[in-house]
């Protein structure tokens, strides 16, 4: 188990998975960010955050739970 190869998580399985829609725009990504009550700085950073979301909906490693459970403490 643990979280998959990058190569498996591609830009639009992302966006499918954080907005709803595989084709999001930058700014629909940053826009759920805010929905979620999230304030990112510019769109990198509310892509990382989309990324992190997927991530940790995925199975994963005790090591990974640990990083987030850290991370959001």
């Amino acid at each position: 188990m643990g979280l998959p190869a990058a190569t498996e998580l591609s830009p639009q399985t992302i966006k499918k998975h954080f907005t709803g829609t595989a084709r999001a725009e930058k700014f629909m990504v940053e826009m759920e960010c805010e929905r979620r009550g999230w304030k990112p700085q510019n769109g990198d950073v509310a892509d990382a955050l989309a990324v992190l979301s997927t991530a940790a909906n995925m199975p994963q490693s005790d090591e990974l739970k640990l990083i987030i459970k850290v991370s959001t403490s």
